[in-house]
C-alpha cells in the first residue's frame, strides 16, 4: 500500500525524532518501506542500517534497535523485545516510537477523511507509558506531535 503525503510526513517526523539515538550498527524492526538511502536522506547523515519487517529473521549484533510506528501492530511485545535484545550489544539501545492512546480518536477520524489508510490503524494496540516501561530498562520517555506520538528509549542491561 502506498502512503499518502500526510503519512509520509509522519514517517519522516518519527525518524527525525529517533535520529539522535541512531548510533553504530542500526537494526530497524518493522521498517516497512524505509531503506538506508531514504533514512540517510531524511536525517542528513549516513547510517549503518539494516531493516527488517516483523516476520523477517534477524542476523547479527547491533548497537541500536529502532522501531518507528511498528509496535502497535505487534502482539506479544515482551517476546519481540526479548528477541530484539538477543541481537543488541551489551551497551546497546532500543528506541521505539508508537502512537499514544490519546491519538486513537484522531487517527480514526483521519481514516474517515482518508488522510490515513484505514488498514494502517486497524487492530492498533495503543500503548501507554506504563505499557512501554514494562518492556525493560526505560531511560527516556517523551510525547511528541502534540502528544499523539511517543518515544521510549531503553538501555540494554
Amino acid at each position: 500500500m502506498t502512503k499518502n503525503v500526510f503519512e509520509e510526513w509522519l514517517q519522516k517526523e518519527r525518524y527525525l525524532k529517533v535520529a539522535p539515538f541512531l548510533k553504530g550498527k542500526v537494526l530497524d524492526f518493522g521498517c516497512g518501506d524505509m531503506t538506508k538511502i531514504k533514512l540517510d536522506r531524511i536525517i542528513g547523515r549516513p547510517v549503518d542500517y539494516t531493516g527488517v519487517d516483523k516476520n523477517d529473521a534477524i542476523e547479527g549484533m547491533f548497537d541500536t534497535v529502532v522501531s518507528c510506528a511498528a509496535f502497535e501492530h505487534v502482539e506479544n511485545l515482551s517476546v519481540i523485545v526479548n528477541e530484539l535484545k538477543k541481537h543488541l550489544k551489551p551497551d546497546g539501545t532500543i528506541v521505539i516510537t508508537t502512537p499514544s492512546p490519546r491519538s486513537k480518536f484522531v487517527q480514526e477520524l483521519l481514516a474517515l477523511t482518508r488522510l490515513f489508510h484505514k488498514e494502517n490503524i486497524e487492530g492498533h494496540n495503543y500503548l501507554s507509558k506504563k505499557d512501554l516501561a514494562a518492556l525493560g530498562n526505560m531511560v527516556l520517555y517523551k510525547k511528541f506531535q502534540l502528544g499523539m506520538n511517543q518515544i521510549a528509549v531503553f538501555k540494554n542491561k
